[in-house]
């Protein structure tokens, strides 16, 4: 396996609410690695805390009302919490990219796609304004633009969704970064340019063999895009899991769940799977070999990460000597 770009340690990222100060866990105790050359695919619903936990590796989290509470973020051996805020502009936009859901509001409206795509090699790479400009040319047509040179020309405002979006990721790419975040990159666009815009990304992950965060709800996605998955929810990880294995063998409930929920074409139904109120946890026994599964769930707040059948996974784990001191005493 290739050498650890990223590591996310037991990040827990907090927000204070100014009505009432009280106190939202939007990443709790979330840790994951990202190799080199890998695609990671970090899925859940709504509000599970996936584009936060990266917008933390960013360095995008307005503080306050955010807060970190714990935990690291190693990149290239430099922990991001605790580098100077120049060290991170260094870093961001530069060694680390980021592709937002929706292209629109990610350009400025009032400047020129030109204008836009040389800030970044003015800032980053000190290049002159004809360097820059062919430097940006290239990089349009490298993500499939059509004549680019009028391209560089326009404003966003006259491009489709599609082009803004691969303008948006020939930005995200001029600075050759190590790691790119996409972070739900094809919501905002219809289906027939969503598969041009994944095709897209999967040779640019050929060409540039940049390691990659890839964020979403959609498992159909995943399992096109990513190496392994991260499964969040309600700001924490429930299984990690290489795509082959999670899709093989899901083992958490909320996994199952998110799985059941997307559509199948073969089933004639009138009524979609919708998720239970409270998820579930696996029970799990330490045992000589390892861990087993009982059957079950556990619904409370005691869990832990262990290491079982290829993955990581939440788990309540239950303590089997304490049960046999039980029996002994009846």
């Amino acid at each position: 396996m290739n050498e650890k770009l990223l590591e996310v340690k037991n990040l827990k990222l907090y927000f204070k609410l100014e009505e009432d100060q009280s106190i939202v866990k939007a990443v709790d105790d979330v840790s994951f690695d990202v190799y080199e050359g890998e695609t990671l695919g970090i899925v859940g619903e709504s509000g599970s805390g996936k584009s936060v936990t990266t917008m933390a590796i960013m360095g995008l989290v307005p503080m306050p009302p955010g807060f970190i509470d714990g935990g690291e973020i190693i990149f290239d051996n430099k922990d991001l919490l605790t580098s100077s805020k120049e060290e991170t502009r260094k870093i961001r936009g530069n060694d680390i990219s980021v592709i937002f859901q929706e292209p629109m509001t990610s350009l400025n409206p009032v400047l020129t796609i030109g204008d836009q795509l040389t800030e970044v090699l003015f800032y980053h790479q000190k290049l002159n304004k004809r360097d820059a400009k062919a430097k940006a040319i290239d990089m349009l047509e490298k993500v499939g633009i059509v004549d680019p040179e009028r391209i560089f020309s326009g404003y966003p405002h006259n491009l489709s969704g599609g082009q803004r979006q691969r303008v948006v990721i020939a930005m995200a790419l001029l600075c050759d970064p190590k790691l790119l975040i996409a972070d739900e990159p094809t919501t905002a666009l219809d289906v027939t340019i969503q598969a041009e815009i994944l095709k897209l990304l999967n040779d640019i992950k050929k060409e540039f063999k940049t390691s990659t965060i890839f964020i979403t709800h959609d498992l159909g996605v995943i399992a096109e895009m990513a190496d392994r998955v991260v499964v969040m929810y309600q700001g924490k990880v429930m299984e990690v899991a290489s795509i082959q294995d999670l899709f093989d063998n899901p083992l958490h409930p909320y996994t199952l769940g998110l799985m059941k929920s997307m559509p199948n074409i073969e089933e004639d139904s009138d009524v979609l799977y919708s998720m239970p109120d409270k998820i579930g946890h696996p029970i799990a026994v330490k045992t000589s070999n390892g861990y087993t599964l009982l059957e079950g769930e556990y619904h409370g707040t005691d869990t832990v990460i262990i290491k079982h059948a290829n993955r990581e996974l939440r788990v309540h784990l239950q303590d089997r000597s304490a049960e046999k001191k039980e029996d002994s005493n009846v």
